[in-house]
């Protein structure tokens, strides 16, 4: 748990002129990046459990008739996997170069939906048995790396070295 000094103590108000004060608020405020990234990749474990358990169900049984039929065909399985790569290589693009500059992450619970929603689109297409273990280990790959990304901004933003 972060340690904050009282405000009125004297020497937290000699504080001031190096900046330590306000970096302190703002570690207080809003926490580390590192840490919620880690948040996001336990819900991703906890979506693919789901998928888990899911695998072996028809999309058919599973959704009623009319529903399915308003929604119409599923995509086929190889444009949910060209899909997916192509999502993959540009978020591992995007996830080095914040980390080699150590800028902030502004990914959020949207890019975790969107792993999270291939595992619907192989299940709506009745090939998530097979795909299961590429969702899994795309998703995994990006959540490390969002997860490293945000630990080299919070190095830049307490000033430590990398």
């Amino acid at each position: 748990m972060l340690n904050i000094p009282d405000p009125s103590n004297r020497k937290f108000r000699s504080l001031r002129s190096s900046g330590m004060r306000r970096t302190l608020a703002a570690k207080a405020q809003d926490g580390s990046c590192a840490d919620r990234t880690l948040w996001a990749v336990l819900f991703f474990v906890v979506v693919t459990l789901i998928a888990v358990s899911l695998q072996h169900v028809s999309f058919s049984a599973a959704i009623p008739e009319a529903l399915r039929l308003h929604l119409g065909d599923p995509p086929p399985p190889h444009l949910i996997s060209l899909l997916l790569s192509a999502y993959f290589v540009s978020s591992v693009a995007v996830s080095c170069h914040g980390i080699i500059h150590g800028t902030k992450p502004e990914r959020g619970w949207l890019h975790l939906a969107l792993r999270s929603v291939f595992y619907l689109l192989y299940f709506s297409a009745g090939a998530l048995p097979e795909n299961l273990v590429a969702v899994f280990l795309a998703g995994l790959i990006l959540s490390v790396l969002d997860h490293l990304r945000g630990r080299a901004y919070d190095r830049v933003r307490t000033n430590r070295p990398l």
